[in-house]
């Protein structure tokens, strides 16, 4: 049985593949194209990686499952960046998933660079500084004293909408809030994955209630009562509830009417930014 994740997985890079990357590169930075080089890179070359689940043995452990995820590095950087997200930028839990660590990996060694470096980091966020958003780095932070070049993908996140983008009328922001964490939590635990992994092998079952925990101890609402009956919905329905609630407060305090708030809605895209600079 596949879990939760790899389901999710699976979907976002579905979705990425089905769109054409975006490129937003900034003026021609002279003397060097090395930016959008390494952009083309990023876009174009595929990769298959390999990330363990295993959520009641340590990473490597007898009870730990090896899987499999296949696409570009970018719709890899993409899926991982929505994967495990992090609320008011702090992440639960010990550290970045395997997932996260192979795709970074596999990133940093296909842009290496004679005589320079290069850092690839993607960032997913439902609007401009939401208080849920998902980061995935690949390379060194430049200096202070570099001479940085950069360039852009915009790629596919494989979240839906949930309705967020409507023609008429514009959503107040309690509904707009309501649609973007149904959004979320839907991509994360979509509901049907979510309950035949909670009644699946302990491997499995194990890796999904890890995953429910750590967004639920984020946001402080209490899920384990839910997840012990393998209520999927229910559990689905507090996180929606706790998610919906700071974005709404968020969005009031950012934006000066849903309009606006609407417009800046991007939870159907992943940003990459390539920096490069001479070592």
């Amino acid at each position: 049985m596949s879990t939760v994740l790899d389901g999710m997985v699976f979907l976002l890079l579905v979705s990425a593949a089905a769109s054409m990357l975006v490129f937003a590169r900034p003026a021609p930075l002279a003397p060097t194209h090395a930016a959008a080089d390494t952009a083309d890179v990023v876009a174009t070359t595929t990769a298959t990686v390999e990330y363990e689940i295993g959520g009641v043995a340590p990473r490597g452990g007898p009870n730990a499952t090896e899987r499999t995820a296949h696409g570009t590095l970018a719709e890899l950087l993409a899926a991982a960046a929505v994967a495990d997200p992090a609320v008011e930028g702090t992440a639960a839990g010990s550290g970045p998933s395997s997932f996260e660590t192979a795709v970074a990996n596999a990133t940093r060694n296909a842009t290496r660079r004679r005589g320079g470096y290069a850092q690839v980091r993607a960032v997913w966020a439902p609007y401009p500084g939401a208080p849920l958003s998902g980061t995935v780095t690949a390379g060194p932070t430049p200096p202070q004293s570099a001479d940085v070049h950069a360039a852009t993908l915009v790629v596919p996140s494989g979240v839906g909408d949930a309705g967020v983008v409507t023609d008429s009328p514009t959503p107040e922001f309690d509904a707009l809030a309501d649609r973007l964490a149904r959004a979320v939590v839907r991509t994360l635990f979509e509901p049907r994955s979510s309950r035949l992994a909670l009644s699946g092998p302990a491997t499995v079952s194990g890796s999904t209630v890890q995953r429910y925990d750590r967004l639920s101890e984020s946001l402080g609402v209490p899920v384990s009562d839910a997840l012990a009956r393998r209520n999927a919905t229910a559990a689905n329905q507090r996180l929606e509830a706790a998610l919906a609630t700071r974005f709404e407060r968020d969005l009031t305090e950012r934006y000066e009417s849903p309009a606006n708030a609407t417009q800046a809605v991007r939870v159907r895209t992943v940003r990459i930014t390539v920096r490069t600079w001479s070592a």
